[in-house]
């Protein structure tokens, strides 16, 4: 298990961006904050489930999922199906929650983020 994690490679970032037709244009600094988009969710989860991808494009989704939910919570939508949502999809894959835990550890994390974190 790694213990780091500071952000998605950039094969997974492509990779991720293909398969959810991200509007990506390469040269996103903050890719997950420009990237989210709450229409995406249900394909985000359902790409993170299917058990296809590899460990650093699991980690991409899982990144890009837990910031979605968190600005969806910023501006005080109801995120309280998809924190659960997000918190068992997480518990499935220990080694991607160990780096989501790093990743927010070091950033200010909403309550949705912890929450699932936890």
């Amino acid at each position: 298990m790694k213990d780091h994690f500071y952000g998605p490679t950039r094969n997974a970032v492509a990779t991720i961006n293909h398969l959810l037709a991200l509007p990506a244009t390469g040269d996103e600094q903050d890719w997950e904050i420009e990237l989210a988009d709450p229409r995406k969710l249900d394909d985000m989860f359902e790409l993170f489930a299917k058990g296809s991808l590899g460990f650093e494009e699991r980690s991409a989704v899982a990144l890009l999922l837990t910031h979605t939910v968190d600005e969806l919570e910023d501006d005080d939508e109801d995120t309280s199906d998809l924190v659960p949502r997000l918190r068992s999809l997480l518990a499935s894959d220990g080694e991607v929650l160990h780096r989501m835990r790093f990743y927010w550890s070091h950033l200010q994390a909403g309550s949705a983020i912890r929450k699932a974190l936890a």
